[in-house]
């Protein structure tokens, strides 16, 4: 979500810091009237707050050099907040640990995460969502994963509009070990979904094969990306093809999935 980048105008815009004004506007466009923050088209207030805030500093020149000046004073606090994460990272892994040594006498299986190599050691009694316990990218392989087994029959392709948000990665097969390599929220519209995939459309020109961490009401997933096309209505967003590679359905009532007749 945005709010997690507040602080960095420029991710929050989904521009380079050296953006030009019209890509800073474009792109301010796009997530207000596009992608519909705006809260006259059902945007939540507070996204939309964070949005116009960094695009008001962002668009006047004075405004911009002070708050690059003060982005570059803060640079050296980056390596503590990073350590801060390894720590947290690691207290959770301590609490795994000590979660799996109570329970010696329980079965237990060892899953591996797609995207960052680590083992997880999953409580096969309990149900719901397996998540690595290093990135937390779900788990399941996709054709484990199915709504069959939440008492749901097989879902048609369906075209439906809802707000994606994801993080890009470096990884490009299932032999790397790269974990996501920012921490930057993108966001994107579905376009397109069943089963086994999605097809979004996004201001970014993805890469075959890149992995995505993909979230929004309706699932988690680790997707790889299998198209990329030029969108033929706006020469500035692109359509996505990917495929589940893990993923987690969150099939609850007033869900955007519907049931076959």
């Amino acid at each position: 979500m945005i709010v997690k980048n507040r602080w960095n105008y420029y991710r929050i815009l989904q521009v380079q810091p050296d953006a030009a004004l019209d890509v800073i506007k474009a792109s301010y466009r796009t997530l207000m009237q596009k992608l519909k923050f705006h809260p006259d088209l059902g945007g939540d207030n507070w996204n939309a707050t964070v949005i116009n805030e960094a695009y008001r500093v962002l668009s006047n020149s004075e405004r911009r050099a002070e708050y690059d000046a003060e982005q570059r004073s803060q640079v050296m606090g980056v390596g503590e907040l990073n350590r801060a994460s390894n720590q947290r990272a690691q207290a959770s892994r301590r609490q795994a640990r000590a979660a799996s040594s109570a329970r010696k006498s329980s079965t237990f299986k060892s899953m591996v995460c797609v995207l960052c190599n680590q083992l997880t050691d999953v409580p096969t009694w309990l149900p719901g969502p397996r998540r690595c316990h290093t990135c937390r990218s779900p788990l399941t392989p996709v054709d484990a994963a199915t709504p069959e087994q939440a008492g749901k029959r097989a879902l048609p392709r369906l075209v439906r509009s809802a707000n994606v948000r994801y993080l890009r990665t470096q990884k490009h097969d299932l032999g790397r070990s790269d974990v996501p390599h920012d921490d930057i929220v993108y966001h994107a519209v579905l376009e397109n979904l069943s089963t086994k995939g999605m097809r979004l459309v996004t201001g970014n020109a993805l890469e075959i094969g890149e992995l995505l961490r993909v979230e929004c009401q309706l699932l988690s997933a680790v997707a790889r990306v299998v198209a990329v096309h030029a969108s033929s209505s706006n020469r500035q967003q692109f359509e996505v093809g990917t495929e589940f590679v893990t993923v987690d359905f969150a099939l609850q009532k007033g869900s955007l999935f519907a049931e076959q007749a």
